[in-house]
Parts: structure tokens; C-alpha cells; sequence
């Protein structure tokens, strides 16, 4: 079983230490948190969509916390895939999620690269290959080719129905949610030209940690000479693969509800729990805040 246990904070008791209220708050909500165990959850009727997130062993207790969150908040449970990276192996993935109330698919990256292989798509098996992020984007678009997938990021938590989502947002192909700044690849935005270039930069931003795929996007098939330079001179970008999503979303999508999917921080940020008094469905913690997945799992569990 892998350990998700974290020390003590001594530090939060420490007058001379610098930390913020929250942030000592922060730390010890998550000592707490990996000292409990998530027990068997209950079945639930079952979604017709898919709920896909990466993970990898450093991120493991948000993964849990942030399916059970799902599980609290849905009204039905989707079938479950996880998309692990090489520092776990599938069977402690399956061990590490024992609760979820159902089957639990594990995706690796040499065998998702192999699918788009076979499947035509050289370039976004070889970006599979290459970055997580990659790994990430092709899993998406291998389980888009059977049914509708909803991905979310390992720090997102759910304090509503995601159900919500999925009736409201079924019109386009894609959807995803809206970032706070443009974080962007500006090596790959560089290669589309003046006019592209500055239309990528005009709000909304896209933040591709919460996405829905209504189904396979063979217009990314229009990037391949972009994805194959950025493959052959690189350097890939931790923003390389969020970059084509915005471009897709800007070509064919659309974007969830500012106040259905936050991503926005800083003045929402608190000691206390940041999501009382609002309508949000799911919160995404970005590095910024990153601070007050913590506090909120805690509230929230």
C-alpha cells in the first residue's frame, strides 16, 4: 500500500516562522488528511459518461480526496479511468483506490502511445511519449473515441453535482474551463502567426485541468506541423499541451461558467473554507492557491 502519510507541522506552532495563518492552517489539514483512511464508499446509479484524471505517487492523496469528492456530490458516478505516470504501477493505482464503489480503469502511457499509433496520429503518440502532459492529452482523446470523457485534474474538488455540467455543456465538442491569465506555450503560439497568435492572447484563457470531450477531435489533426516542429526542435512546455486546447476550444469548443468551474484565486483565498456562500460546481487549485485544497478538503470531507 503506498504510504500517503505526511509529518507533523511543528512549524505552525513556531511564533518566529514567517507563514500566514492560512498556510500553517493549510499544513495541518493535510497531515490530517493522510492520516485518514477513505473508507468503501456506497454504489450509486451509474453515469453514461467517463471521468478520467492523472495522477502519479506524489499527487495520490489529492487524487483520492478529489474522487471523493465526486462520489459526494454525484447523483450518478461515471465509469472511472486513471491515467498513471511510470512512478506507479497499475496494481497500486487499483490498491490506492480501493473505495471507489466500482471499477476502476488504469491507463498507461506506452499503451495509450501504441493506440494513437495504430490509430494514425504519429505525432500525438511521439507527444504522448514525451511529456506528461502529452501522456494527458492523448489519454482524453483515446477514451473520447468510445463516449463522452470529463477530465479533471488531481486538485480539483467537487462541491456540486457534476451532472450539472454535463447536461448544460453537450452543444460542442469541447469544453473547458477558464483560466485567471494566459499560460500558454509562447514557443508553440509563436509559430501560428501574428493574427493566431493574438487572438490565442484575447480572453477567455483556457485552463485545460477541467475539460469535457464530447467525443474524438480529429481536427487537432490540424496542428500537425506545429506538433511536429515543437516535437523536433522543442523545447516542450509544461503549457504545450493546455496551448493546442485553447486553440481547439477557440476553433470548434467553448468554455465552462466562470462560477461553475473556478480557477480564478488570491482575494477568494482564506483561511476558512473559500467555497461557502458560492454556486461553484468545481474548484480548481492552481500552483497559487494551491495552499487552500487543503483547507477545503478538510472542510469538505
Amino acid at each position: 500500500m503506498i504510504s500517503t502519510a505526511v509529518r507533523f507541522p511543528l512549524y505552525i506552532f513556531n511564533p518566529r516562522n514567517s507563514a500566514s495563518l492560512r498556510l500553517r492552517y493549510s499544513s495541518f489539514c493535510h497531515y490530517r488528511l493522510s492520516r485518514r483512511r477513505i473508507p468503501g464508499l456506497a454504489p450509486r446509479p451509474e453515469a453514461d459518461f467517463a471521468y478520467l484524471t492523472l495522477t502519479c505517487r506524489q499527487d495520490i492523496l489529492m487524487t483520492q480526496l478529489s474522487l471523493k469528492s465526486l462520489w459526494r456530490t454525484a447523483h450518478r458516478l461515471p465509469s472511472l479511468a486513471v491515467a498513471h505516470d511510470e512512478t506507479l504501477a497499475g496494481a497500486e493505482v487499483l490498491q490506492s483506490l480501493s473505495f471507489w464503489p466500482g471499477p476502476v480503469g488504469c491507463i498507461d502511457r506506452a499503451g495509450t502511445a501504441a493506440f494513437h499509433e495504430r490509430n494514425g496520429a504519429p505525432f500525438l503518440a511521439e507527444f504522448c511519449r514525451r511529456h506528461v502532459f502529452g501522456f494527458k492529452l492523448a489519454a482524453c482523446l483515446r477514451l473520447a473515441a468510445e463516449h463522452r470523457v470529463f477530465y479533471a485534474d488531481s486538485d480539483v474538488l467537487w462541491l456540486h453535482d457534476i451532472g450539472a455540467l454535463m447536461s448544460r455543456c453537450g452543444q460542442k465538442p469541447l469544453y473547458a474551463a477558464v483560466d485567471c491569465g494566459p499560460s500558454y506555450d509562447f514557443e508553440l503560439a509563436g509559430r501560428l502567426g501574428e493574427a493566431r497568435r493574438n487572438r490565442l492572447l484575447t480572453p477567455p484563457h483556457i485552463n485545460a485541468g477541467v475539460a469535457l470531450f464530447n467525443r474524438a477531435l480529429p481536427e487537432l489533426n490540424t496542428y500537425d506541423a506545429d506538433l511536429a516542429s515543437l516535437l523536433a526542435n522543442g523545447p516542450i512546455s509544461q503549457f504545450s499541451e493546455q496551448t493546442l486546447v485553447a486553440l481547439l476550444v477557440q476553433d470548434i469548443g467553448g468554455t465552462f461558467g466562470e462560477e461553475d468551474v473556478r480557477v480564478t484565486e488570491d482575494r477568494l483565498t482564506a483561511p476558512s473554507p473559500s467555497f461557502r456562500h458560492h454556486p461553484w460546481i468545481a474548484r480548481h487549485y492552481i500552483s497559487p492557491v494551491r495552499a487552500q485544497y487543503w483547507i477545503d478538503a478538510m472542510a469538505a470531507a
